[in-house]
């Protein structure tokens, strides 16, 4: 029986001698990825150098030959390192590759970072994602681990991706939350009174209330209030053009979604909120309606961190997000769902009418329609 080849990439044993005093010959059959099977040597001082030398160029071979230096035998760390210096292919906004490094991190790497590639079966992962608390976790490990696992199989390394027939993250949905408008309104006056209530150092708080009246009146996601500039601002119109937003401390030229970039009308109380703040002297300075108090971009943490400092112990549900939920629903009662969608820059109205919007479970009025089909 013929002896089987070797594995595409791979080398067979390597053999050392002594060709002459002081000089070693290392060889190996090297099979590249073309198929064909080439013998490769390297010569050294000494044997074991000589054979050090050899490996090292199989493994460059391996590397320009467009191989890769995982097998099934590394650990599903280094497979995740070695897929997240790939993934940003510029098609991923870096805020989702920031939230896949923040799973590898917190969750998989300390969990079953160090198993075998050829370890990582449908069982073992799924009693791994099992075991994790939250469903919103579970459910953005899973998704990190099966794009990862796809980025193996691409390799060979793995025949089928096996967090495909793991148990999928089904949550069970409790309804949009919204805040009534009188909870809004004592959550804005508790903004106000904080804002500027220290008694030393320079008044605290300075804009957060005109973010507050902005998302209220607007619907923008805060990431989104943070990255406007005074450009973006027709006081004239009466308008405001949403032309970027805020990850982390950085303004990012682009907003989250391609329907997030909108110009969106100004309710009065809106619209006087940003003509304050074109009075503020670190706005006319840096040209961003919403800066930190040093004058660069004023990132979500710290806003995040003031709001909860300032809200009442019994308005604890009140968020941006919550505002914003409240404004996409006062919008669909008016104008429909189609209109509090396009307010918010959402791509499509499922994603407004999943998480967004108040519906009440009520059938449309069809009573006088279905009238026709009374018994003669």
């Amino acid at each position: 029986m013929a002896r089987p080849p070797l594995p595409l990439g791979t080398w067979g044993t390597v053999t050392r001698k002594e060709i002459s005093e002081g000089r070693w010959r290392a060889r190996a059959k090297y099979r590249d990825l073309d198929g064909i099977t080439r013998r490769l040597e390297r010569f050294d001082t000494s044997a074991a150098k000589a054979e050090r030398s050899l490996v090292q160029a199989a493994r460059d071979r391996r590397k320009q030959s467009g191989g890769d230096t995982l097998t099934a035998e590394s650990t599903v760390a280094q497979l995740l390192d070695n897929w997240i210096d790939n993934a940003d292919d510029g098609t991923r906004r870096p805020q989702t590759l920031d939230d896949y490094r923040s799973s590898i991190e917190g969750h998989i790497r300390p969990g079953i970072g160090e198993v075998r590639i050829r370890e990582a079966t449908v069982g073992n992962l799924d009693r791994f994602l099992r075991g994790m608390a939250g469903d919103g976790i579970r459910k953005r490990t899973r998704t990190v681990l099966m794009l990862a696992f796809a980025y193996a199989a691409r390799l060979d390394l793995v025949d089928t991706n096996p967090v495909r027939d793991t148990s999928t993250v089904r949550k069970q949905s409790a309804g949009v939350e919204v805040p009534t408008i009188a909870d809004a309104h004592r959550y804005r006056a508790a903004i106000a009174e904080w804002c500027g209530g220290n008694k030393t150092g320079p008044p605290r708080g300075n804009g957060l209330l005109e973010v507050v009246d902005v998302v209220l009146g607007t619907g923008l996601r805060p990431g989104e209030v943070l990255a406007l500039r005074v450009e973006d601002l027709d006081i004239k119109a009466g308008t405001l053009t949403v032309a970027g937003t805020v990850v982390g401390n950085q303004r990012q030229p682009t907003p989250k979604t391609r329907k997030g970039h909108r110009t969106v009308r100004l309710p009065a109380f809106a619209l006087k909120a940003l003509q304050q703040r074109l009075d503020d002297p670190l706005v006319d300075l840096t040209g961003m309606l919403f800066p930190s108090s040093t004058g660069t971009v004023r990132s979500r943490a710290n806003l995040d961190r003031q709001l909860r400092e300032a809200r009442p112990d019994d308005l604890v549900h009140i968020t941006l997000r919550a505002l914003r939920r409240l404004a996409a629903t006062t919008v669909d009662q008016a104008l429909g769902l189609e209109a509090a969608s396009r307010q918010l820059g959402h791509s499509g109205t499922a994603v407004t009418e999943r998480h967004y919007v108040d519906r009440p479970d009520v059938g449309p009025d069809v009573a006088e329609a279905l009238g026709v089909l009374a018994p003669q």
